[in-house]
């Protein structure tokens, strides 16, 4: 099983030189706004992708989900904001989007098309156990859609993920699953990852979208 493991980061987080540690021995993304993407540089410099992530109440907004704004050219315009500020800031080329609170509907995917995101990450997959691999990333009107499969919690003790997990394992030949650990998550449990990189293997961002654009 291949793994794609990604962060959020929507608020200012110091990573730990223990988590850093346990993170740089995996390919991830952090999915992060503009206003504190600085906050990603300590993750960028371990090797980790940077990839854009937009709250709407950073610009003014009493609500925090996208799919309440209707209008196509202003959604272009925020999620371009945060684009340019992570770009600029850290000297990245960003290719994916997640939004905020994982509110995506079909305005907001049209959004993201049109600024030229070859993918988005943006949906949670509420459960598995279907012999058709939903949960697997997929075209879908020229977008490459990667649903989060879980959010992890508690390593072993997260009954839900080890469930999902055989069950991927016994449908599926060669999976890759998404997963999303909150930066709390990862500094209070770090060992998290080491865990996660005995299960399976972790590939890049960059992977997954040569494998399922081709």
């Amino acid at each position: 099983m291949k793994y794609l493991y990604t962060t959020d980061l929507e608020e200012p987080v110091v990573f730990p030189e223990k988590a850093l540690e346990e993170m740089k021995k995996v390919p991830g993304v952090v999915f992060t706004t503009g206003k504190y993407c600085e906050y990603a540089r300590p993750l960028l410099d371990i090797g980790w992708a940077i990839q854009v992530h937009t709250h709407p109440r950073f610009f003014g907004y009493e609500h925090d989900k996208l799919k309440h704004i209707s209008d196509v050219g202003v959604l272009k315009s925020i999620i371009e904001a945060d684009r340019t500020a992570v770009e600029k800031t850290l000297n990245v080329k960003t290719t994916c989007f997640r939004a905020g609170k994982l509110s995506m509907n079909p305005i907001v995917e049209e959004a993201v098309r049109k600024l030229g995101f070859l993918a988005d990450s943006s949906r949670l997959v509420p459960h598995v156990f279907r012999l058709t691999p939903y949960w697997e990333p997929y075209m879908h009107n020229g977008l490459l859609e990667i649903p989060i499969v879980h959010c992890l919690d508690r390593e072993d003790k997260d009954i839900n993920f080890n469930l999902k997990r055989i069950w991927i394992g016994l449908t599926a030949s060669a999976p890759v699953v998404c997963l999303l650990h909150h930066p709390k998550r990862v500094i209070e449990r770090p060992s998290v990852v080491s865990w996660l990189s005995r299960l399976g293997t972790f590939i890049s961002i960059d992977q997954v979208i040569e494998e399922y654009r081709c």
